[in-house]
């Protein structure tokens, strides 16, 4: 017996997950120059690919059960908190940065095509070209933004998480093999160090650590023991001169007139004029508080959250956190289910991954606690993070890959 696997599937979930990464990067530079972008026709195209992905997978019963149940949630939003309509759609937004059309037509969807068959190793190995060319994109952005036009990012946030996957994907490769991705690997880091903000930085820095451990217990021969030691020497010297590193950097950037929010909260140095710490909470505290008040028996519905919390700015927020995000919108009614699925996906995805010895999902495992164990803890938002949906995606998929091993060792395919 022979398992079929889709081959349009790889291509087209790094198309859907890759492209408004490199898009933005582009928006970007060409913005700064007054130069008008393609923005609106981007979307529109992954818009498209997104709903012809969704009606080529409803024939699979588990992605048209999750499309019925997402159908459903937004119905229900709707009864339960009318608010949440304004928000969703005629809050200032358009029909292409709408969060409801972006979950319901590019972020849904990359989870719906990860619920099918799809092989991680071939995902990588597609993923890392437009890992590389975003990474590039990227350091042209900051370049371009700091030493031509001489001034910040305009949304260093959104600057730093998106060059997070390209990092992981990268770093992934190299342990595969790939030693050349160490390079950009090693870029996007510094551009996050730099330009970035300290979710990213936290999140990308756990995960090189679970590289480094994965690295140094996998057995290999006398020449890799050598390498290894290399390797920790190497990073011992930066650790032991990591404050005297992190001010020479911070001092050839102030010579450019810019500034490191993150340098600042490393070092403890004031930023626009207030000092925090790496982890001080800079608001994110009285957000947390917020959620948690608004918790109640059934819940505000998708992006309820945005209804009843609001940050310092006494601006419309989310919960900063998909725990009280989702205890916020579903209630303690549904929460619980939903909680525990997340719990579970991140969980079993590692327990499976460390059982097959399998390095590509192992390290996909870590990834996958890293987005929505860090990331998705501390900042960002589940229904609207297009990173939460694809990494969800990719611990059910390791999790299936249990389910076709056993399967193909019981009708005898290899």
């Amino acid at each position: 017996m022979k398992v079929e696997l889709d081959n349009k599937n790889e291509a087209l979930l790094c198309f859907l997950f890759f492209l408004p990464q490199m898009n933005y990067y582009v928006a970007a530079i060409l913005s700064s120059y007054g130069i008008q972008t393609i923005t609106p026709f981007v979307y529109f195209f992954l818009i498209l690919t997104g709903i012809y992905s969704v009606l080529r997978n409803l024939r699979y019963r588990k992605c048209f059960l999750w499309s019925f149940g997402m159908i459903v949630v937004l119905l229900l939003s709707l009864i339960v908190n009318w608010n949440v309509t304004e928000y969703m759609i005629t809050d200032s937004h358009s029909l292409f940065s709408s969060p409801v059309i972006m979950l319901c037509t590019i972020y849904f969807p990359i989870f719906l095509i990860l619920l099918t068959s799809v092989n991680l190793d071939k995902l990588i190995n597609i993923a890392v070209n437009y890992s590389a060319v975003i990474i590039v994109l990227s350091a042209i952005a900051f370049v371009n933004y700091v030493f031509v036009q001489r001034q910040s990012m305009p949304d260093y946030m959104t600057f730093a998480y998106m060059i997070v996957t390209p990092i992981m994907i990268c770093a992934i490769s190299v342990i595969q093999g790939r030693k050349l991705n160490l390079l950009w690997a090693v870029i996007g880091y510094i551009l996050i160090l730099v330009g970035g903000c300290r979710g990213a930085l936290l999140t990308v820095s756990l995960f090189f650590l679970f590289c480094f451990i994965k690295f140094f217990t996998t057995r290999g021969k006398a020449k890799t023991f050598i390498i290894k030691c290399i390797v920790a020497l190497m990073v011992i010297l930066v650790l032991i001169n990591l404050n005297n590193i992190l001010n020479g950097m911070a001092l050839i950037l102030e010579g450019f007139g810019y500034k490191s929010r993150v340098f600042a909260s490393l070092t403890g140095t004031s930023y626009g004029g207030e000092t925090n710490t790496f982890f001080s909470g800079d608001g994110r505290n009285d957000i947390w508080k917020m959620s948690w008040n608004h918790v109640r028996v059934v819940g505000y519905g998708l992006f309820g959250d945005r209804t009843v919390v609001k940050n310092e700015y006494n601006n419309a927020s989310y919960a900063h956190n998909w725990l009280l995000e989702m205890l916020v919108s579903f209630g303690w009614i549904l929460v619980l289910l939903a909680i525990a699925f997340v719990l579970w996906i991140v969980l079993k995805s590692i327990i499976v991954a460390n059982r097959s010895k399998n390095t590509t999902l192992v390290l996909l495992s870590y990834a996958v606690f890293c987005i929505i164990m860090v990331k998705h803890f501390i900042s960002a938002s589940f229904a609207s993070s297009i990173d939460f949906w694809f990494y969800l995606g990719i611990g059910y998929c390791i999790i299936e890959t249990e389910k076709n091993t056993e399967i193909a060792e019981v009708v005898g395919v290899e």
